[in-house]
């Protein structure tokens, strides 16, 4: 969903309310969100092991959203180096 914001075109627009089926969260998406991730070429997402379930052992993990920001870059770079 966060590509075809990026691409802001008429037809990437009906795509998304095709698939969304509101059209108040494309408008967001399109307006607010995918304007953010112009410089970043894709990985909107980071998903991080956190081991079995105790109960059914089930493997689990954390899907955590990268933020489409400067901030995020500059956190991120702050944390590559404390590593």
């Amino acid at each position: 969903m966060v590509t075809l914001g990026k691409k802001g075109t008429l037809a990437a627009r009906r795509q998304a309310i095709a698939t969304l089926k509101q059209e108040g969260l494309v408008r967001v998406l399109f307006d607010e969100i995918a304007p953010g991730f112009e410089s970043r070429a894709g990985g909107y997402t980071r998903i991080l092991k956190l081991g079995r379930r105790m109960s059914d052992s089930s493997e689990m993990v954390l899907l955590e959203w990268i933020e489409g920001s400067e901030k995020a870059a500059d956190t991120e770079q702050v944390e590559a180096a404390a590593e």
